[in-house]
């Protein structure tokens, strides 16, 4: 058999075992790369607005018919580590009372399962508001100390905000005042107030619009905006943190997908590159970057433990209990096996890394991303997992735990490589049926003209 034919018969084998050709593989990670590299750039420079972006589905027909595999598949391992149900928290239900509780939980559920199934992750605009939203524009962290001010002092420079109530009040009152005699003597004070305002900054004419529209909303219990204007400033500050989390996030996964392949990574050194991106919460500074000084728990609160809290290893013992998954990684990485044998392994030392709790928070984003290293060192495209928005991966995680049983957990994980190699075959080079029923639409709309 010469090499032409060889060639073809490969080929045939490939198609029709449907099995991704090794070169392929190696393309399709390039291309993640190099797409993770360019959206680096870009929410660096962008911030919070470039990732609503991402996940928009676009003003036109053409942007909603863009789509690439490879995009699509980095926008997935992002938002597989942003924690959905405390972006709706914040940014939609914020305050919203019990008896949105039902709607909240429809609401998250719907998003998981979109993270969880489609193929193409992209929202309307009102799901970006619920995700990404900002109430009071914040686009600096200027910005967003000035309005904490509000919070923390209940005041902006000289202005108070129960100040600013009553100055409101009046205005209102005096607009909507019927007794001519009335409006008279209050129209002195009116336009002086008028007057004094047009000097005011941005911040405090911000929080007169807000402070106005409360009280128009309760005419006959006007003290009421006054707690609700309150609130809606508050709402603002703790999404723009929240914001600043999602950049944080966004950019440590990203910098998880441009390692290089096909060298042994440093566990230790690549933990302090990923948690450099933890800018809002660190800064610049070594704090977060260095193992622990003190014993933390797991627990309740923790995302993957539901119940009494776990004690975590002495601090002082981290820097051996990390040579040991380092010697663990080399041990996996020089040995020949299956890809899948090879992630088994890997989700194991993972969720070891997460159970020793290396730093004083932020080790399960960390392991993820360390994760992501991992498998991309020897040339392996690594599935989305989330500790956060998958119950059963959760389940898993307790299970190594409490059972020592990593079974689950490895099952779990090679099904998600195996999905995620199928989808990258089936969908190579083709649009979704979602994109597909657009164009429908465009030729129908087309023919009507």
């Amino acid at each position: 058999m010469d090499i032409i034919e060889q060639d073809r018969e490969k080929s045939n084998i490939y198609k029709a075992l449907k099995i991704v050709k090794p070169e392929e593989i190696n393309k399709k990670a390039s291309d993640i790369k190099s797409v993770s590299n360019k959206l680096y750039k870009e929410v660096n420079e962008k911030g919070i607005e470039m990732i609503k972006s991402l996940f928009s589905n676009g003003r036109t027909l053409s942007e909603r018919l863009k789509y690439d595999i490879s995009v699509e598949y980095v926008k997935k391992m992002i938002l597989s580590q942003l924690d959905i149900g405390k972006m709706l928290l914040t940014h939609r239900f914020y305050d919203a009372g019990f008896d949105t509780i039902p709607e909240f939980r429809k609401v998250s559920d719907n998003l998981r399962a979109k993270l969880n199934n489609e193929d193409i992750l992209q929202f309307d605009d009102e799901i970006i508001e619920d995700l990404f939203g900002n109430t009071l524009d914040i686009s600096s962290n200027e910005d967003y100390e000035e309005w904490k001010n509000f919070i923390c002092d209940g005041r902006h420079q000289s202005f108070k905000l129960d100040d600013i109530f009553l100055e409101e009040e009046f205005k209102y009152n005096y607009e909507k005042e019927k007794n001519t005699i009335k409006k008279f003597i209050k129209s002195f004070k009116y336009k002086k107030m008028q007057k004094g305002n047009i000097l005011e900054d941005p911040y405090i004419k911000k929080t007169r619009k807000i402070m106005r529209e409360k009280i128009i909303a309760n005419p006959d219990d006007t003290i009421v905006a006054l707690g609700d204007c309150n609130r809606t400033i508050e709402k603002g500050v703790v999404e723009y943190e929240s914001l600043k989390e999602i950049e944080d996030i966004s950019r440590m996964v990203l910098t998880s997908l441009i390692g290089n392949q096909g060298d042994i990574i440093n566990i230790e050194e690549e933990c302090k590159r990923f948690r450099e991106e933890m800018k809002s919460s660190i800064g610049m500074t070594s704090i977060g970057k260095e193992y622990r000084q003190k014993q933390v728990t797991l627990g309740s609160e923790s995302g993957i433990k539901k119940g009494p809290v776990i004690q975590t290893i002495h601090f002082a013992e981290i820097p051996n209990a990390i040579k040991k998954l380092q010697e663990e990684y080399e041990k996996e990485y020089n040995t020949e096996q299956s890809k899948e044998d090879y992630i088994k392994h890997i989700s194991r030392i993972c969720a070891n890394f997460i159970y020793i709790q290396p730093y004083e928070d932020g080790n399960k984003r960390t392991g993820i991303c360390l994760f992501n290293e991992m498998l991309l060192s020897k040339g392996i495209i690594p599935p989305p997992i989330s500790l956060i928005n998958d119950e059963q991966m959760a389940i898993a995680f307790n299970k190594v735990h409490d059972d020592s049983d990593y079974s689950m957990l490895e099952n779990i994980t090679v099904e998600k490589y195996r999905k995620m190699m199928s989808s990258f075959e089936n969908n190579s080079g083709h649009k979704n049926e979602r994109l597909k029923e657009l164009e429908c639409e465009n030729i129908e709309q087309q023919k009507e003209k």
